[in-house]
């Protein structure tokens, strides 16, 4: 019914894939990679428990948040799912680290959200201090959820041993984990992870040009809505919504916080799918977000009055 309108989504989320994904996360992508087959992490956690003071850094979990936060979405969910896949986290630390490591790279909201706000200096330093304050409230309070779960539940603090279960896993991974690391054959490894990354970028790039056409239809269908085209066009898609909500008014900081906290549905396709999350782990994760979202929102209301 609407070929010209379908196949301008299609060749626009293709083009935003082609020139802004691939380019950013094939490079993180790789190393990645690399680092999770190549038993690095494992070495790196065996040496960091010889250290004074660092004999419970979870360096797997720290690694998959600075993954998440820097390189953007989907990575820190594909990140977090590999390392319990490779059984150098466990699925305690995984179902905690979903619901806060899923996050927009800096570039992303320094060189394409922040502009959009149209804020001032001082008021885009309580921008980007609502964003990341969410973020880390987000994590604080996964974390003392899932505490106090698991004390009402009358079974040991997952959480708490967390390490003790990795620690078996790596012993599981290698008995020398200089030796497993001094055998890894270069070229086989870097064909396998290029493969996955491939792989990966690929089922991105699909989504984001179905939700770019579903985005387009939207738009031709609503056309007299723009409140309604703006609310439906940021929850299928962030970049969308961003777009749109720039010309809202005082309301842009407030309705961008929001469609780049919660990332999309296109995004959350994304992830659910390169995360290989259940039922329950979505949900958690769908409702985790939305409270990052709103919270972000808040931080900056509450900001913004002191600024």
């Amino acid at each position: 019914m609407h070929p010209t309108i379908c196949v301008s989504g299609a060749a626009t989320g293709l083009m935003t894939w082609f020139n802004s994904v691939v380019p950013s996360l094939f490079p993180f992508m790789v190393l990645t990679g690399l680092l999770t087959r190549s038993g690095a992490l494992t070495l790196l956690n065996k040496k960091c428990k010889t250290l004074k003071g660092l004999n419970r850094l979870p360096i797997t979990g720290i690694f998959a948040v600075l993954i998440g936060i820097l390189c953007g979405y989907p990575m820190g969910i594909k990140t977090v799912s590999e390392l319990k896949y490779a059984r150098q986290l466990s699925d305690e630390g995984a179902r905690y680290l979903y619901t806060f490591v899923n996050q927009p790279g800096p570039m992303f909201i320094l060189g394409y959200a922040l502009p959009l706000t149209g804020v001032k200096e001082t008021a885009a330093a309580a921008w980007l201090a609502s964003f990341y304050g969410a973020v880390l409230m987000t994590a604080v309070t996964s974390y003392l959820f899932f505490r106090i779960k698991s004390f009402f539940g009358g079974g040991k603090n997952t959480l708490d041993h967390r390490q003790e279960n990795v620690a078996v896993a790596h012993k599981q991974l290698s008995a020398n984990s200089n030796d497993a690391v001094k055998d890894v054959s270069l070229i086989p490894l870097m064909e396998e992870t290029l493969a996955a990354s491939a792989e990966t970028l690929t089922k991105i790039g699909g989504y984001m040009i179905i939700f770019s056409v579903i985005a387009a239809l939207l738009g031709e269908l609503i056309p007299d809505y723009p409140l309604i085209r703006l609310i439906f066009c940021g929850l299928l898609e962030m970049t969308s919504g961003a777009a749109l909500a720039k010309d809202v008014g005082p309301l842009s900081p407030y309705l961008i916080l929001f469609f780049i906290s919660f990332g999309g549905l296109s995004v959350t396709a994304q992830s659910f799918t390169l995360g290989n999350l259940t039922s329950k782990n979505q949900m958690s994760y769908l409702f985790w977000k939305f409270f990052q979202a709103i919270l972000s929102m808040t931080l900056y209301m509450l900001f913004i009055r002191f600024v």
